[in-house]
């Protein structure tokens, strides 16, 4: 019997490959970083609860902000750990490789479908898990309900561009559509009349900072 070799998985090859993933003394840590490991429905849950008791407006405000958090921090400390980019080449390629955090850590396949720095202007599609286990709880929904993955994306636009971006979503698995897609960029560019824009705008959350938080042992890249 001949064995052929089939390589594992590019997310696998990359998170052995890079040490991404590791455990220590009880923690799962993501590039040195804490975190834990759930069940998606009991993010859907919290989710749903938020809507139900803040509404839409204040709970996707909230989820947007965490993601563009993440997205930013783990950005920073990736750049200081690899290099910074400083060519559009550089930055797409490095554009590319933040995109594919996702998949890591379980939020779904997304790619790039337009890069365009000199306006800002950026199209990320793929098949978003929690608008996949939305739907499977509850049905086909109204509204778009990616506002953690909405967060991460518009946080990568804030830190390719060096501008304050916004992300809403295109087209949303939970409305029945085949995929979700999504649009990033300067705020000031988005028209303000705009239905998608008026859905979806972003009320003001306040930062770790502003809730007292010390962030530097986040920003620092762990040795």
């Amino acid at each position: 019997m001949i064995m052929v070799f089939k390589p594992p998985p590019a997310i696998v090859q990359r998170v052995m490959k890079f040490k991404a993933i590791q455990h220590k003394d009880g923690k799962f840590l993501l590039w040195g970083i804490p975190c834990f490991i759930s069940e998606l429905y009991t993010f859907i849950y919290e989710q749903r609860l938020l809507e139900d008791e803040l509404g839409v407006k204040k709970a996707s405000s909230i989820l947007y902000s965490m993601g563009q958090l993440q997205v930013e921090k783990s950005a920073k400390m990736i750049t200081e750990r690899f290099g910074y980019a400083k060519t559009i080449t550089e930055k797409s390629k490095l554009a590319d490789f933040n995109i594919g955090q996702s998949e890591m850590v379980g939020l779904g396949q997304f790619k790039f479908i337009r890069k365009d720095f000199g306006k800002g202007f950026f199209i990320v599609r793929g098949k978003s898990p929690i608008a996949e286990e939305y739907k499977r709880f509850f049905g086909i929904h109204k509204n778009h309900v990616d506002y953690l993955i909405r967060g991460m994306i518009g946080g990568m636009g804030n830190w390719l561009t060096g501008e304050k971006c916004l992300c809403l979503e295109t087209q949303c698995i939970a409305m029945g559509k085949q995929y979700c897609e999504f649009l990033v960029k300067p705020v000031e560019k988005w028209d303000i009349e705009d239905p998608l824009y008026k859905s979806q705008m972003i009320e003001k959350i306040k930062n770790m900072k502003e809730l007292g938080a010390r962030m530097e042992p986040y920003i620092i890249s762990p040795k």
